[in-house]
């Protein structure tokens, strides 16, 4: 069931037992596992590895080896308390492993974590439903998520605050890594505070590969950052990052493409190596301090950006169209090869004073500046400007 390693220096090496998920005796004979060692649920069986880990104590690791299951009989994982760093999950097929949901909510309290930053819950070749770390009662924060994936398809996550009365809890974290070049499927990712006190949680994605449905970090204040990094790129369908109470959050987002990206009150938005869809940017108040939006080697399909002010810092990058163009931006070495979706015939749109626009290629549509105070274009070639108020100069 597992051996004791001496290392060189005569000192003892974690100890490495197994428990086996499988769904029937002809599987767990063909695994190697003994019948006391062998459990037809998650539950049980986790309950034994967990057991297990207590008994051998320390650092020592127990391994939940899941054999060829079904979502339909292997049942679900419901925590009492955090979950048991000690305890690994390991399938041996990631198409016939396949696990039930977590779930580690508390209904009177804060939501269980399932791994932490020193020791994240390694998940390995296996099919997982939703995880679930809510605090679904009228106190208490929700619990985290931290996690190192290796060829992992995953349901839902939330660690949001569910109960609408809850006003003084925070969502937990969603943290996601792998030091190897492999592949991960998230569904939904939601990390929602209730208040404009209170704070959503982080998400932070870095593997190699990976795909999402819709990521949401509503109602935060201080918190709700996103930073998504791919190796060999990702894909996502919409990420929406909000503050209520304008509060400064960020968004990062590396090697990836996101049909849409819906951010309030972002603070800073970083865009590299990426194709983004639609990218709508809120800054809800002109009290705040403007948004910095930097994007580089970049595409962007439409972008368009609503009061108050996002300062662009844009390079060799392309866009269809870019809307309200914040005081003091900069563009520079882009192509331009859109018409505005708002039904303005112009490229760029509602240029703040203090720009400079230059080494740009319009390829469709006019430039359109329609401020008074001075702007600097240089390099456009041929160019259409509609609009042009006093103190504005074309280079």
């Amino acid at each position: 069931m597992g051996t004791l390693i001496q290392g060189g220096t005569g000192t003892s090496l974690a100890i490495v037992r197994y428990v086996y998920l499988v769904q029937d005796s002809s599987d767990a004979v063909r695994m190697g596992g003994t019948p006391s060692n062998v459990y037809t649920t998650f539950q049980t069986a986790y309950d034994a590895a967990n057991a297990l880990q207590v008994s051998l104590g320390g650092t020592n690791t127990v391994v939940i080896l899941v054999g060829n299951t079904t979502a339909a009989t292997v049942g679900n994982l419901t925590l009492t308390a955090n979950y048991n760093r000690f305890v690994l999950i390991k399938g041996i097929n990631l198409q016939s492993s396949i696990l039930g949901n977590i779930i580690a909510t508390n209904a009177t309290g804060n939501g269980f974590t399932v791994g932490n930053a020193i020791a994240p819950v390694l998940i390995t070749d296996v099919t997982i439903g939703t995880i679930s770390t809510n605090a679904t009662g009228a106190t208490g924060s929700s619990g985290a998520v931290t996690m190192r994936l290796t060829n992992v398809q995953l349901g839902n996550i939330s660690t949001a605050i569910t109960n609408v009365l809850n006003t003084t809890g925070n969502g937990g974290t969603v943290s996601a890594a792998s030091n190897t070049s492999n592949f991960a499927a998230f569904g939904n990712i939601a990390t929602s505070s209730r208040s404009s006190t209170t704070n959503a949680g982080n998400v932070a994605i870095n593997i190699s590969s990976f795909s999402f449905g819709q990521i949401t970090t509503a109602n935060g204040n201080l918190n709700g950052a996103v930073s998504l990094t791919a190796q060999a790129g990702f894909f996502g369908t919409r990420v929406l990052v909000s503050s209520l109470g304008g509060g400064s959050v960020g968004f990062t987002m590396q090697n990836g493409q996101i049909s849409q990206l819906d951010l309030s009150t972002p603070g800073n938005i970083t865009i590299s190596e990426a194709v983004v869809g639609t990218l709508t940017v809120v800054n809800t108040s002109p009290t705040l301090t403007p948004n910095t939006l930097t994007i580089t080697d970049s595409r962007l399909i439409n972008r368009v950006v609503s009061n108050y002010l996002t300062v662009i810092k844009a390079k060799l990058s392309s866009f269809d169209s870019i809307e309200d163009v914040g005081d003091n931006s900069i563009i520079s070495n882009c192509v331009f090869d859109g018409v505005s979706t708002l039904g303005i015939s112009s490229t760029i749109e509602g240029i703040g004073p203090g720009c400079s626009i230059y080494n740009c290629t319009v390829l469709q549509g006019a430039l359109g500046i329609d401020n008074s105070s001075p702007v600097t274009v240089n390099g456009f070639g041929t160019i259409f400007v509609n609009g042009i108020g006093p103190n504005v100069t074309i280079i």
